[in-house]
């Protein structure tokens, strides 16, 4: 474990670099490796490394933000695109909004829950106590805040693991 380390998170090639700066004031930039990296925080959010020998339908490690972590797990993938179309305003492109994608982890699989569909297809054990979950707590699972989602994964596992 190490803290207090200058970290920026490059969204758009999903990388980790250290920032190390030496006695005399001059900065080294370090792309860490993801296969020695664990887990990460910055601010308030904290990171997880997922690689292939964990879960079956991804073909390199991959960081993903954790929401929620038990059984099923709940990850937003952070991403962002450039645009290379130059404009006046942008003459040398540009990089688009940020990007989050949510994903649930079940059976070592990734599966994309961005509506209320996807994710009632994956909870359909437990569908109806999903669904009314999902009344009581006034929750949109495409517009849905973070900690909503995660409370509601929290609760499933509630149900699958009693």
């Amino acid at each position: 474990n190490f803290t207090g380390l200058k970290l920026n998170y490059d969204i758009f090639q999903d990388n980790l670099i250290y920032l190390d700066e030496s006695p005399d004031g001059s900065m080294k930039v370090l792309l860490l490796n993801k296969n020695q990296v664990e887990k990460f925080g910055i601010e308030d959010h904290s990171f997880i490394t997922l690689r292939p020998s964990m879960v079956k339908n991804i073909t390199e490690s991959q960081y993903f933000e954790v929401l929620y972590q038990g059984e099923i797990s709940l990850f937003n993938m952070w991403t962002k695109a450039f645009e290379a179309v130059t404009t006046q305003e942008f003459p040398s492109g540009r990089f688009m909004d940020l990007k989050v994608t949510r994903y649930l982890l079940k059976n070592n699989e990734l599966q994309k829950v961005n509506n209320r569909y996807a994710l009632l297809k994956l909870c359909e054990d437990r569908k109806e106590e999903i669904k009314k979950y999902l009344r009581k707590n006034r929750i949109i699972v495409r517009k849905g805040r973070d900690e909503q989602l995660a409370g509601l994964i929290e609760y499933y596992n509630s149900l699958i693991t009693d």
